[in-house]
């Protein structure tokens, strides 16, 4: 599948015309580059076969063997290295082709999947928080915290859900570019919905530099009609 799948649909991404009222406020996809390294882990895996074959080289030598010997055992690691190398990157490049982020004035909008396309709608009625990370080159994730009440599957959603929340998974834009310009423009449109102050988190101590959405957690949400597409 990819973005010429979407051709059918009146707007990208989108299954069906929005309701009158609402409209669309940005889109994007997974930077299929950025998805490899943050996502994928490519450089710890590469990393990992690196060492291998250093130690298979060395191992070789210590036995006995010549340097062409200890070469070709080395190489067996770094022809593995490429095929998976080569996988991670098709399967990157395929998340970006066949995934749409969509943010309108009145929820979050997420369509993936590769062999079987879903969409998953979050009103912005159901999200009570919201949290960016940024990774590298202004690369970063878009997470949401939804309401107790909203069921979901951290299997469905993966790899569009935030790492290691699997009893309470949070959807999350993955590895979009311009990260903290999207968190803004999403900012805006909760306090533009909930038309009132939004109280900001505390910053968070993980390694990876990671703060509150600019505007911070919803709180004391009020209850509003689930709108669908």
């Amino acid at each position: 599948m990819s973005h010429d799948d979407f051709a059918t649909e009146p707007v990208p991404g989108l299954p069906a015309h929005l309701p009158e009222g609402e409209h669309l406020v940005w889109q994007g996809a997974p930077d299929a580059r950025a998805f490899a390294r943050s996502v994928l882990h490519e450089r710890k895996i590469l990393a990992y076969f690196g060492i291998v074959a250093v130690w298979k080289f060395a191992t070789a030598m210590y036995d006995g063997g010549t340097a062409m010997q200890g070469l070709i055992s080395a190489s067996f690691m770094a022809i593995a290295a490429l095929i998976v190398f080569a996988m991670i990157r098709w399967y990157a490049r395929t998340v970006h082709k066949t995934s749409v982020y969509s943010i309108t004035n009145k929820r979050v909008v997420m369509r993936f999947g590769i062999a079987l396309p879903v969409t998953f709608n979050y009103p912005f009625a159901q999200v009570i928080g919201a949290n960016v990370q940024e990774t590298f080159a202004e690369n970063g994730n878009l997470t949401l915290e939804l309401k107790e009440h909203s069921k979901l599957s951290w299997a469905i959603l993966w790899p569009h859900a935030r790492p290691w929340k699997v009893t309470k998974p949070e959807p999350a834009m993955r590895s979009v570019r311009n990260i903290s310009h999207v968190a803004k423009i999403l900012s805006e449109q909760l306090h533009a919905f909930y038309e009132k102050p939004i109280e900001a988190e505390a910053p968070s101590t993980s390694p990876t530099k990671q703060t509150s959405v600019k505007g911070g957690r919803l709180t004391a949400a009020p209850a509003s009609p689930e709108g669908r597409i």
